[in-house]
Order: C-alpha cells, then sequence, then structure tokens
C-alpha cells in the first residue's frame, strides 16, 4: 500500500537498558516536535518466551498447552503486573516530560522480540518504529545490534534507529540517494521533516571507484579525468534531481558526490558536516556499489553517531 511518508503513528519497543531509556527522551522530544501531526504512541516491552521457564527450573515451558496453562498465566500476569507496567509508566512519563502530547498506549507481547514487533507494527499500522542501535537488557539481552537490523529487513514500515546519548535535533539532514524509488522517497520524507523543522538538507552521492574528496556539485567542477565518467554522471543526476525538488520546497540544500564506498561516504559526510539525521532507503539500486541495505545500511547503522532514519514503503508528495 502506497503511504504518505509521514511520521504520524510511533511504535517505540522498550526494555530495562540505559540505551533504551535514551531512545524514549529522544522520542519525547520528537514527538513533542510532530505536535497534532502525531496520532499516537505505543510503548511495547516483548519478553522472550523462555523467560518464565528461568524461574522454575523443573518445567518445561517448550510445550503449547502448558504455556497456556492457568499457572503460566497466572505467572506471566503476575511477572507483567510487577516488572512490566511499571517500566511502561515510567517510559509513558518520561515521554510526557519530553512533551509528548499524543495519546499513549502500552501493550505486552512474549515471544521473539523480531517477530513480535514486526507483527505488532504490521497490525497496529504503524507509520515508524522508534527503536535504539544498541542496547543490553537487564531481563535478557535481546535488543542486541542483530533485532535492531532483523527489524529494519522486516518491518513493514520505516524504522527510526537512535544511539545512544542522541540530542533531538533536525537543523542538518543527510540524504543519502542513488536515484532508487526507495531513496526518493528517503528524500520526500527529510524534505517534509526539514519543512516543518526549518532545518537544511544535504544531498549525497557516492561513487565507490573514486578516490577524491568531497566536492560541492553546485560550486566545483569535478575532475572527470579521475572518476569513471558513467558512474560520474549517474551520481551526478541523483543528487541533482534531489537538489532540484529540495529547492522547489524552499529548504535550503547543498549536493555532494563523495569518492568513496557508499557506507563510508554516508557515516563520514554526516560527522563532517554535522548532520542531526541520516535518512536512506531501505533498499537501493541492484548492483555491488548501489544497495542502501544489506551490509551498507548494517554499517551505517552501527557506526553512524546520529539517528539513521530508514524509508521502506514508497511515498506520495
Amino acid at each position: 500500500m502506497t503511504q504518505t511518508c509521514a511520521i504520524s503513528k510511533i511504535l517505540l519497543p522498550v526494555d530495562l537498558s540505559e540505551g533504551s531509556r535514551s531512545t524514549l527522551d529522544y522520542a519525547g522530544r520528537l514527538a513533542a516536535f510532530l505536535g497534532n501531526a502525531l496520532a499516537g504512541v505505543t510503548l511495547l516491552h516483548v519478553t522472550p518466551a523462555g523467560f518464565l521457564s528461568r524461574h522454575i527450573g523443573y518445567v518445561d515451558f517448550r510445550g503449547e498447552d502448558l504455556a497456556q496453562s492457568e499457572p503460566m498465566k497466572k505467572l506471566r500476569d503476575e511477572h507483567i503486573g510487577r516488572d512490566i507496567m511499571p517500566l511502561l509508566e515510567e517510559g509513558e512519563h518520561l515521554l510526557r516530560s519530553r512533551g509528548c502530547t499524543a495519546p499513549v498506549e502500552r501493550t505486552v507481547a512474549t515471544g521473539d522480540p523480531v517477530e513480535e514487533i514486526v507483527r505488532v507494527a504490521q497490525e497496529g499500522r504503524f507509520s515508524t518504529i522508534v527503536m535504539a542501535s544498541r542496547a543490553l537488557s537487564e531481563i535478557q539481552r535481546f535488543f542486541l545490534g542483530s533485532v535492531t537490523r532483523k527489524v529494519v529487513g522486516h518491518a513493514p514500515c520505516d524504522v527510526l534507529v537512535v544511539p545512544p546519548g542522541a540530542e533531538f535535533s533536525l537543523k542538518t539532514i543527510l540524504v543519502a540517494t542513488d536515484g532508487s524509488d526507495f531513496s526518493r522517497s528517503a528524500a520526500s520524507q527529510a524534505i517534509r521533516l526539514a519543512r516543518s523543522s526549518g532545518g537544511r538538507l544535504i544531498a549525497l552521492g557516492a561513487v565507490a571507484s573514486a578516490a577524491v574528496t568531497a566536492l560541492d556539485i553546485v560550486e566545483a567542477e569535478l575532475p572527470r579525468d579521475l572518476i569513471e565518467e558513467e558512474e560520474l554522471k549517474e551520481a551526478t543526476a541523483n543528487v541533482t534531481a534531489v537538489v532540484e525538488k529540495v529547492k522547489e520546497a524552499g529548504i535550503e540544500v547543498r549536493g555532494l558526490v563523495v569518492g568513496a564506498a557508499p557506507a563510508e561516504a554516508i557515516i563520514d559526510t554526516a560527522r563532517e558536516q554535522g548532520a542531526d539525521l541520516i535518512a536512506m532507503g531501505s533498499h537501493g539500486r541492484t548492483g555491488i556499489n548501489r544497495l542502501l541495505m544489506g551490509s551498507v545500511a548494517e554499517r551505517v547503522l552501527t557506526l553512524a553517531s546520529c539517528p539513521v532514519l530508514v524509508v521502506k514503503s514508497p511515498c506520495v508528495d
């Protein structure tokens, strides 16, 4: 289904880690920024299916009948009431203290964290999942980077990945573009955010075969003898298209073509330009050096010092 590419309904997985608390802080400030445009936020805690078995060692919790038995339901309800609901209540309080005025719901699920996050996101028709890039749960280490990457890969909606300690700001947004439909969607999303925040955009294209420094395509003449002409022509055209689109929206923009592998180009440029957010498509064009998912996205999500918005669905301008 075609979406409008807006952050309109947020699913926020939480646990007991410090990284999760940092993400709550960021999400609260994001919700305050979105204001009435945000329909709601749902706090989700997933308890791994094997968690309760550690509390009664002589019971095998793998059986479906036993897992659904009244004693097990009672034990699960006690665990939720004692350990989980206070966590979710604290999470809502933190969201409110950061300015969130949207309705906040709380939900608890049991099972595989990736499967449950994806299921809830799909059933609830969420526009965006906001989650930590790295966090260690005190209950169980289920918010490892691999979980976040799997959620990004399988989620039916956009995913905003927040590194520990990230401060909310949208003054500078970096958009990675390779001309694919998903990167165009990322640009549209970035334009919407920049228009609301009054920020500026940086449109970035990478030419992996080149060994040159970043050059401003608007102000500088590119040394074509150093770069394979077809790749340069394609990257420049992609960036120029985004620049023109941003200018039409009345937003300050700079276009850059960087001679580097895509992941390194994104990470390094974001750091050098002081980007507050990286927006990128979940999948790029086919071809070894044109992917914006897989190893490229994984590396960006792991190493970026600012939040990364992975856009997963086509959007309407």
